[in-house]
């Protein structure tokens, strides 16, 4: 990481900028765009957000990652396989994979922030067991809740499915010049570990459905391994 860039660091919903904080596009299955929330709508919104981040945080802490301390410059929103409903319908379902959902800067050009964040969020992959991150970039209007193709080929993903309206990305951890070993020791201090017995958290995934669990444990048909 170059001596310029600060360490990615936990991110809460209260940090991120406008319209970010009022979004629920990734979150809830039927989320909406922050620059669409109307503004009778917002406090509503942020909350429902405040309630997912709570709720996934509480097991699989962290779900964000930003570089900046006063001003944020960049940020990043991931999770293992299932957990965002949005990132399911567009087939990025692997499931030896996590989801890089957001890729957001300050400014377009900080490659070497969005950089330090990738190289977090594969670390941060490796704790659940995963070898690889996948993202989907949109073609038009729902762009700016998507990373940028450009952006995730200079960091070294590669399209695994494409699509005319959308296109999905994988990064294999394995492959990433640097962070291999760490990868690969963070996987193997990660087996050692004994799993402890406790209920997972539960939230809504639109505003009138009931609580469910889109990460079961072990044994069930979705979710991380771990």
């Amino acid at each position: 990481m170059s001596p310029m860039v600060p360490r990615p660091r936990p991110l809460t919903p209260e940090e991120l900028p406008e319209p970010c904080r009022s979004c629920t596009y990734w979150e809830l299955a039927d989320g909406t765009r922050g620059p669409d929330v109307a503004a009778v709508d917002a406090e509503a919104a942020r909350r429902a957000k405040a309630d997912w981040w709570q709720a996934a945080s509480r097991r699989w802490h962290p779900i964000a990652l930003g570089v900046g301390e006063e001003r944020l410059v960049a940020w990043a929103l991931l999770g293992p396989p299932g957990a965002f409903p949005r990132a399911l319908a567009f087939g990025v379902s692997a499931s030896d994979a996590a989801v890089l959902a957001q890729l957001w800067l300050a400014d377009d050009d900080d490659v070497e922030a969005a950089g330090a964040l990738v190289r977090a969020a594969a670390l941060r992959a490796a704790t659940w067991h995963l070898r690889a991150l996948e993202a989907v970039v949109a073609h038009g209007r729902a762009e700016s809740c998507h990373p940028r193709l450009a952006l995730l080929a200079s960091l070294g993903f590669r399209p695994v499915r494409l699509g005319v309206r959308r296109t999905v990305l994988r990064l294999d951890l394995r492959q990433m010049p640097g962070v291999r070993e760490r990868v690969l020791g963070a996987l193997r201090e990660t087996a050692r570990r004994v799993a402890r017995p406790g209920e997972a958290p539960t939230w809504p995934t639109s505003p009138t459905a009931p609580p469910a669990d889109p990460w079961p444990r072990r044994g069930g048909t979705a979710g991380a391994r771990g």
